[in-house]
């Protein structure tokens, strides 16, 4: 049995990119808190992280890197994101 086979093309299929998404602080605050609560001596317990992301709609390795900075930064737990506001300036086209 001999397939002959004519006229292929080669598609490459669409690479799914999420756009990046962007937490104000006070989201940022908020799961940070939120995971504060549901520690025992500053551990969390499985699970917490996953049902924290699912809670806030983010990812788990977005919890973890909030849950980690926290950590990190001490009693005053500073936990908002590092980005610096951009000022555009626009020029006039006429």
């Amino acid at each position: 049995m001999d397939i002959e086979v004519t006229n292929l093309e080669l598609v490459e299929a669409p690479t799914s990119i999420r756009p990046k998404k962007i937490l104000s602080n006070e989201i940022r605050r908020a799961i940070y808190e939120s995971l504060l609560e549901k520690s025992t001596k500053g551990r969390l317990k499985k699970g917490v992280t996953k049902s924290v992301a699912t809670q806030f709609s983010v990812s788990m390795r977005t919890v973890q890197r909030i849950w980690k900075r926290g950590k990190e930064s001490g009693a005053c737990a500073d936990v908002s994101h590092r980005m610096k506001k951009k000022l555009w300036l626009h020029k006039d086209s006429t």
